[in-house]
């Protein structure tokens, strides 16, 4: 239940409809009620401007017209922002950009206030057969106010897309979201797992029930308690399928041992997993260090050839890569309290995972860029500085992209560039010096 929760608000963050459509319908009942004000004639100390029903008419009709010319720019502005962000970093940072809630709100405040003004057109009319109109002052204050509003919102939408798309504040926001998930996958401290051998031999019978997929698209989430509570005592259930992976229908998802498997355990199963057509940052922080290496591979590709973008994405990686580093890792076996009930989940990434998801690209396209070859260096400098030498092998895998970095640049730089950086590489202990 819990993920599918966290499915349906990380949709909600991503879409231009939900949000817009509340403020659209917040608008329209403000408009009843605000002539429902106006019809019942208690005016008295409220700070409106005093209108005719023609001059409001007049008003609002401006404003029906200005504002529906302001969502059409509003629109186009969004489009253009995804169609280059996308040529020009990655496509899969489109669900980035469209979790921006400044952007929802200022696409519903102008369309809100378009069909204020068309709820406030339709009610008021000019006075016919010697009967009076109401004057609708209160109603028109509000919708200037709504214009004023809208207009200001407006500005400050240009100003925050300029400063969104600009590539350090977009890898910076990257980077912050990737460090936030690592943060919560990975526990700062976890105690030692004295079940996992048992856990793990449990495996070697015939499985009692394999648990297959119904429908297509990424894993984006894995409720442990929920896959416990399905089995029953003395079972142990393991999954096949890891945050991440794609899968289609028939896709084995879980296998089950177990004496007697509960009644509805594959569709408690297939709810505690939950997919989506997206990938996302939220809970698979391997993601974004992947995202990020893209902005880097897109940034080196031979169209772009900006290799600061790609030393801006190394010097980024430094804090999510560093808690990984700092960070236990979570246990693949995990059981119930009473170690009745246990789950394997062979397939969670490990440290060596990370450092790949967020330095292979880059390493095997940099060999021609010095630039980018010093950014990784420092990077893995820093990183392993953090470690105490009680856990320094953390840092090999660290190392070990170093090395290979080192042996790809001898083919493609000069032998005195080559030379400058293992030297800057033997400083910082990262290569064994000559003779070692």
């Amino acid at each position: 239940m819990r993920n599918r929760v966290r499915d349906l608000l990380d949709r909600v963050r991503q879409s231009l409809f939900f949000i817009p459509a509340l403020i659209v319908g917040g608008c329209a009942g403000l408009a009843r009620t605000l002539l429902w004000v106006d019809g019942s004639g208690s005016l008295d100390g409220l700070p409106v401007l005093s209108t005719t029903v023609a001059s409001a008419r007049v008003i609002l009709s401006t404003i029906a017209g200005a504002t529906i010319t302001v969502a059409a720019i509003v629109f186009s502005i969004t489009a253009l922002t995804v169609q280059l962000a996308a040529s020009q970093y990655s496509p899969r940072i489109l669900g980035v950009l469209f979790r921006d809630t400044f952007q929802q709100i200022v696409i519903g405040i102008t369309t809100g206030t378009f069909v204020y003004s068309l709820f406030v057109l339709a009610a008021v009319r000019l006075p016919s057969n010697g009967v009076d109109q109401s004057s609708p002052s209160v109603s028109t204050t509000a919708g200037i106010i709504l214009a004023v509003l809208a207009m200001l919102l407006i500005v400050g939408f240009l100003n925050h897309v300029l400063q969104r798309i600009e590539v350090g504040t977009l890898i910076r926001g990257i980077a912050d979201t990737t460090t936030h998930e690592v943060r919560r996958e990975l526990p700062e401290h976890l105690e030692a797992n004295p079940e996992t051998a048992l856990a793990v031999d449990q495996l070697s019978g015939e499985p009692s029930l394999r648990v297959r997929g119904t429908t297509k698209g990424w894993v984006t989430s894995i409720d442990n308690g929920q896959l416990l509570d399905a089995v029953d005592d003395g079972g142990v259930l393991r999954v096949d399928v890891e945050v991440g992976d794609y899968v289609h229908s028939g896709t084995i998802l879980a296998t089950v041992w177990t004496l007697d498997p509960p009644s509805g355990l594959e569709s408690a199963i297939r709810g505690a997993i939950g997919t989506g057509t997206n990938r996302k940052i939220e809970g698979n922080p391997g993601f974004g260090l992947r995202l990020l290496s893209e902005i880097a591979l897109r940034a080196l590709s031979p169209g772009i050839n900006d290799p600061a973008t790609a030393v801006d994405v190394v010097t980024h990686l430094e804090e999510p890569l560093g808690e990984v580093l700092t960070r236990d890792l979570p246990h693949r076996v995990i059981s119930d309290r009473e170690n009745n009930r246990r789950l394997f989940r062979p397939d969670r990434p490990d440290r060596d995972d990370y450092i790949r998801a967020a330095l292979q690209g880059i390493r095997l396209i940099a060999g021609a860029q010095p630039e980018v070859i010093s950014a990784i260096i420092d990077l893995a400098h820093n990183l392993v500085s953090l470690l105490p030498e009680s856990e320094a092998g953390r840092g090999d895998s660290l190392r070990r992209e170093v090395r290979l970095l080192l042996q790809h640049a001898e083919r493609e730089l000069p032998d005195d560039d080559v030379k400058l950086l293992r030297r800057r590489a033997e400083k910082h202990g990262l290569v064994p010096e000559p003779g070692d």
